[in-house]
């Protein structure tokens, strides 16, 4: 997971609350009193697009490619059901593209970050869960009157949500990871109970330690240490007695490393959250 910010893409044209013929309006307006209430506004491609751009293609919880091997889930990090947050089902601030095992509930393998031991099957995935510091908001009054994509984003502004959100948290600094590719707190969460209670509460609920997922991660970190590695041996020869055609040779090696090294850093690259600690960690001194 890491930070994204939302405003990079555009709001689709069907979810905005301020133009009152826009697909959004219609639907709140039609579930409003509605006995069964249904929403299908927020499945338009348009923002299947705008998701994956904002996303590039990868789960805002875990940071994996889902596009090359199953479909985007459109995730609402508040439930749209009628019992929870129905008038925000079409809300663009409340939608995240995620990959089948973060968003729907199932049994998987855990990998136990702490004691570095593998768990028996346990069920996780974020489902319906939405868990809360304080009380949960209750639907604007006059939703059949005057909205707009203030005044839905407005109706919870004063809720204290526990799990994570990555285009409104500062998760980048409250995460860290092991040696094997498992999530953890990091120090700084460790320092506020509150922020600690967030951080283990999504680790859990969205399964980011399950064993598919750190064996995702353990082949790109172990892919990215070959290169750091390769780094750590050629830079001290650069200090040797060598000639100048073989210190340009090893230098123009080391370019084309660094530049690859670049890459897994890039909020495109899956996991990127986890690969740019690891190269301020290994790499810190070299860079500076």
């Amino acid at each position: 997971m890491r930070y994204v910010d939302r405003s990079q893409v555009k709001r689709p044209s069907c979810l905005d609350f301020n133009d009152s013929s826009s697909k959004a309006r219609q639907e709140l307006s039609r579930n409003v009193n509605a006995k069964k209430r249904s929403f299908k506004c927020y499945k338009d491609n348009s923002v299947k697009l705008a998701l994956e751009r904002l996303f590039h293609g990868k789960c805002a919880y875990c940071e994996s490619k889902y596009d090359s091997h199953q479909p985007m889930d459109i995730e609402h990090y508040r439930p749209k059901n009628s019992k929870k947050y129905w008038w925000l089902a079409a809300v663009w601030e409340n939608l995240l593209p995620s990959c089948i095992d973060c968003n729907r509930v199932r049994g998987h393998k855990q990998f136990d970050a702490k004691t570095r031991k593998i768990i028996g099957l346990d069920n996780s995935g974020k489902g319906e869960c939405f868990p809360l510091f304080g009380t949960m908001a209750s639907p604007p009054k006059n939703l059949n009157a005057k909205v707009s994509n203030a005044s839905m984003n407005m109706s919870i502004a004063l809720e204290s949500p526990v799990l994570l959100n990555p285009t409104l948290d500062n998760v980048e600094d409250w995460l860290s990871y092991t040696d094997e590719a498992a999530l953890l707190p990091s120090e700084e969460a460790m320092r506020d109970p509150s922020i600690l209670k967030r951080v283990n509460k999504s680790i859990s609920t969205l399964g980011l330690n399950r064993m598919g997922l750190v064996s995702s991660r353990n082949v790109v970190l172990l892919n990215l240490e070959s290169l750091i590695y390769m780094v750590k041996k050629i830079v001290p020869l650069l200090k040797d007695d060598l000639s100048e055609h073989h210190k340009a040779l090893l230098h123009e090696l080391l370019v084309y490393i660094f530049r690859h090294i670049k890459t897994f850093e890039d909020e495109r690259h899956p996991y990127s959250l986890m690969c740019k600690q690891v190269i301020r960690k290994k790499l810190g001194p070299i860079i500076r």
